[in-house]
């Protein structure tokens, strides 16, 4: 169980407790703090985050893109992490970041520069 952020944040409830996560909904928010961080920019730990990805144009760079972030969560035991390009915007691509974890699976909309 961990605690959950939301906007950056500790989430609390109506009476102002902390809220919590737990099973795949906690290893997907570390999974997302982990690939919102760019590798070296967290001062307690270089090897976090990751490293920059490749604009995604094509096929291959979506798997390139998929493969650091894989990197990224290695040390997430059981995680796994796939991408699907869903469609260009003038921000940035948008793409599916699905995380499996055991039988599981949770997915979320993102975009990338």
């Amino acid at each position: 169980m961990d605690v959950k952020i939301s906007g950056g944040d500790t989430a609390l409830d109506i009476s102002g407790k902390e809220e919590y996560v737990e099973g795949i909904e906690e290893i997907f928010q570390r999974v997302i703090l982990c690939i919102s961080t760019r590798k070296g920019e967290f001062i307690y730990d270089k090897d976090y985050g990751v490293r920059e990805l490749p604009k995604i144009t094509d096929e291959r760079s979506l798997r390139n893109a998929e493969a650091y972030l894989g990197e990224a969560i290695a040390d997430i035991d059981g995680a796994h992490i796939s991408l699907k390009k869903l469609r260009q915007t003038s921000s940035g691509t948008v793409i599916k970041i699905t995380v499996t974890y055991r039988d599981e699976s949770i997915w979320k909309e993102v975009t990338v520069k």
